[in-house]
């Protein structure tokens, strides 16, 4: 469905008068809406006297014309996507009309753009099967004919990474899928507790707790196999068993299943995903990466750059030809009110892999046309970009 993204030229929000976004974030938020396959709307509000401000539209004009130079790789453009994953949104809405994107969907997102994995956001009515792998973030409620559609995936190829919640009827007395391998005992007896690393999940963690802020779901086996534990801490801290400022260390036993495999399906006890969007701790996110990896052994895409790099790769199957997008913006935090970008901080020498299921015959930067080599090694295109200064694009034509 083609759609439309809307920005605004102002610092803040709408009707803030004389103000200006900075350039460097009008370009952001536009590079970002191309990378997206989305159309580019910058608002505006006309004074009361009806003059147009010329700086207004000299900033438009700035960030436009790059626009219209990049155009002609984005025109008829559909992303390359590995993974699906499913909102909670129609579940939210039957209960409440409006609202905004929930936690877990929030916290997945951000993950996954910051490992930079290829990603579509899917509600129940969606066709998963063209996704090799569906995640199930934190809060995914499912009835009969959910539990239908997600196993008759499953049965057809597709692999499911679910946390918390999701899998369970809205009545919490039991899994509803059995792909899963889980049984539900109830909520965990424990929060917070911890989750210890192994050399399957948490590969590149210090082999020691690490604490899950948020309570999570007992469960055991049945029929999967547990590939990593959850450590208890000595009690709960209330005012009857109380110790230091923020929770209770851990006992040094070990509890229950954090994290059940089955076949092709991975189950996270912990709400993993709102525990990210609430405090971001780095080694949630390297725990999902290793389920990842074990369910998606080759991503669409690969790259070396920071977290900080967005990426996405989409295809204009017309003029037979891929084209990838990289951007890095840093938005920062200076002030009480807002994000804001005013600097672009360029990234030297970074390679990427891509996973493509045709020839290609060359790669070169657009709408430069400066040529770049590459290599095909293992069924992936391998090249390096001297420099990625704001928004880079590249073309791999087959």
């Amino acid at each position: 469905m083609d759609f439309l993204s809307h920005t605004g030229k102002f610092h803040t929000m709408w009707g803030d008068f004389h103000s200006f976004k900075n350039t460097e974030a009008l370009q952001y938020e536009c590079f970002r809406m191309l990378a997206y396959n989305s159309k580019c709307l910058i608002g505006d509000q006309l004074d009361p006297d009806g003059r147009i401000s010329g700086p207004v539209y000299d900033l438009v004009k700035e960030v436009y014309q790059e626009v219209e130079k990049k155009e002609p790789w984005c025109t008829g453009a559909k992303a390359i996507t590995d993974l699906a994953v499913l909102t909670d949104e129609w579940q939210v809405l039957k209960a409440q009309c409006g609202g905004s994107v929930s936690a877990p969907v929030n916290g997945a997102c951000a993950m996954l753009d910051e490992m930079g994995y290829q990603f579509d956001i899917v509600d129940e009515k969606t066709d998963w099967n063209a996704y090799p792998v569906l995640i199930l973030p934190d809060v995914i409620w499912f009835d009969d004919a959910l539990a239908k559609k997600a196993e008759d995936y499953v049965a057809k190829g597709g692999k499911i990474l679910a946390t918390g919640k999701s899998g369970l009827d809205k009545q919490k007395t039991k899994f509803m899928l059995d792909c899963l391998g889980v049984k539900y005992i109830g909520e965990a007896p424990y929060n917070p507790d911890f989750i210890m690393p192994n050399d399957t999940i948490g590969k590149t963690l210090p082999k020691t707790e690490h604490v899950m802020y948020l309570q999570g779901e007992q469960v055991e086996e049945a029929g999967g196999t547990v590939v990593a534990d959850t450590y208890i801490p000595y009690f709960n801290r209330t005012w009857q068993h109380f110790c230091s400022h923020r929770h209770t260390p851990s006992s040094h036993q070990k509890g229950y299943p954090a994290v059940i495999k089955n076949n092709d399906c991975i189950y996270f006890m912990h709400p993993l995903f709102s525990i990210y969007q609430d405090k971001h701790p780095k080694w949630c996110k390297e725990v999902f990466r290793d389920a990842l990896e074990l369910l998606l052994p080759e991503p669409a895409v690969r790259h070396s750059g920071p977290t900080t790099l967005t990426v996405t790769l989409n295809e204009q199957e017309a003029d037979s030809r891929y084209v990838l997008h990289a951007l890095h913006y840093i938005p920062i935090k200076n002030c009480a009110e807002l994000y804001t970008i005013e600097d672009v901080i360029p990234l030297h020498n970074v390679q990427f892999s891509i996973k493509t299921q045709k020839q290609v015959k060359a790669v070169r930067l657009v709408p430069e046309g400066k040529s770049i080599a590459f290599e095909e090694k293992d069924g992936r295109i391998v090249f390096q970009v001297e420099k990625i200064d704001g928004h880079l694009m590249a073309e791999l034509s087959y």
